[in-house]
């Protein structure tokens, strides 16, 4: 019966634009907060995101708001702190099959690798007052760039462990004369506007995050983001020392067209540090845990422009992603002795005008939120020797090799509302065919993922 009511609301409000939260929360308010919060108000909101009347942070703003309502109730209290607004406990499970397709050389035979792989991210969220929050999340996998587990051992738990994918402590309170203001201390995930193949979607910066944006009339926004993390740390009581750095700056104008239409312009500079160190038995040899790690940094110096375009067509999303960008310190990196991007190969460190550049086109229809829902995606991608760190892209494409370009075509179905099912295809080649490098040492990689996975 109450089910059958929301489908007519909902029917009756589809020409209606309703961006007033505050409307919604008094709708909801008509009903019992403690058995809304048991079973009710979550499929009415899940119900007017679908039918297009809020947008998802709408929502999420009106989950919160009634979360706390409910937390003031008798039957709402549970034995946390009373500054505690909101604990969110996100669990997201995924079990895949792999087929992996790799030659190393033009000469060499492919080599083929099929498993099964398993992950887990388990993460509690809290809300305090004042505008502080602050989170943990444990994940399989101790890589910076995975969470990926395989199956085997005849049962045992190696490889089982927990390890800290995120931990950080965040204030956000818009000040008078501004509409966001945010700083976040820890390991986090990343703001920036970024392709995955640029910034793998697993590896999570430790250090400092600050964003400060400004909304104008029609829900037009300019951003600005920075980060400062640390990719290195020096022991400074073995000498003098300088740790490592990554900077991130970053300035997003967000033009909003209408219902679930924007454009998003955000040109970012990427720099990295190479420290100084002075402690050669330990802290010099410390190598990031990755699919294709380097240990030697201060060789990035990477602009680019990302750009996306989203937009509704036969009321279904449609996004358009691109973004180009150069390391203008590329040419130093082929050619200083012992670089990790240099050549192997005699004369190829030559080759000085195209190791710089990276690009990623992506057409993406469909949004995977809710059962029965879809999605197919067709992207394009090139990264030359020396165009960015390995440490940062994309661990699946190429086997995380530069000197890359290629092609993935993924689809996504939901089972239900937590539970989907995709399958992505990936396949790459060498751009320079003679280049050898310990950044870039594939020729030819084709990978198959088909995943089973539950978030709730």
């Amino acid at each position: 019966m109450f089910s059958n009511c929301l489908r007519k609301f909902a029917q009756w409000c589809k020409p209606i634009r309703i961006s007033n939260v505050f409307f919604l929360t008094a709708l909801l308010s008509l009903f019992p907060a403690p058995k809304l919060w048991s079973a009710e108000y979550g499929p009415l909101i899940k119900l007017l995101v679908r039918k297009g009347l809020i947008t998802d942070q709408e929502a999420e703003d009106l989950r919160a708001e009634l979360a706390i309502e409910f937390a003031e109730t008798s039957a709402g209290k549970i034995t946390i702190d009373d500054d505690v607004k909101q604990l969110k406990i996100k669990t997201d499970l995924r079990t895949r099959y792999q087929h992996e397709s790799t030659q190393k050389t033009k000469q060499s035979t492919e080599k083929d690798r099929s498993r099964w792989r398993y992950r887990l991210k388990l993460g509690a969220f809290y809300k305090f007052t004042h505008g502080w929050s602050a989170g943990v999340q444990l994940e399989t996998a101790e890589a910076s760039d995975s969470t990926n587990t395989n199956f085997g051992g005849y049962f045992d738990k190696n490889g089982d462990d927990l390890f800290v994918g995120q931990i950080f402590i965040d204030y956000s309170m818009p000040p008078n004369w501004a509409d966001l203001f945010n700083i976040n201390i820890g390991k986090a995930k990343h703001p920036f506007l970024i392709q995955e193949a640029f910034w793998d979607s697993d590896t999570n910066p430790e250090g400092f995050t600050q964003q400060i944006g400004w909304r104008r009339e029609g829900d037009h926004w300019f951003i600005l983001r920075a980060g400062e993390y640390i990719i290195d740390e020096e022991n400074e009581s073995k000498g003098f020392s300088v740790d490592d750095w990554l900077f991130v700056g970053q300035a997003e104008l967000r033009y909003h067209f209408g219902r679930k239409s924007d454009l998003k312009i955000a040109p970012m500079l990427l720099a990295e540090t190479n420290g100084i160190s002075r402690d050669f038995s330990s802290e010099s040899a410390n190598t990031p845990s990755n699919e294709n790690s380097l240990s030697d940094f201060g060789n990035m110096l990477v602009v680019s422009v990302p750009v996306e375009f989203t937009f509704l067509w036969n009321d279904i999303p449609q996004k358009f992603a691109a973004t180009v960008g150069w390391n203008l310190n590329a040419d130093q990196a082929v050619n200083t002795s012992g670089s990790p991007y240099r050549s192997k190969n005699a004369g190829d460190s030559e080759i000085l005008d195209e190791n710089g550049l990276h690009y990623s086109f992506k057409y993406t229809a469909g949004s995977p939120k809710f059962f029965k829902d879809w999605a197919i995606s067709f992207e394009y991608r090139y990264l030359e020797a020396a165009s960015l760190t390995p440490n940062l892209s994309d661990s699946d494409f190429g086997k995380n090799s530069l000197n890359q370009k290629g092609f993935i075509v993924s689809g996504a179905y939901m089972l239900s509302d937590s539970v989907k099912f995709g399958a992505t295809l990936m396949k790459s080649e060498a751009i320079e065919q003679n280049w050898t490098s310990d950044a870039a040492d594939k020729y030819e990689v084709d990978l198959l993922q088909i995943d089973l996975s539950a978030k709730f």
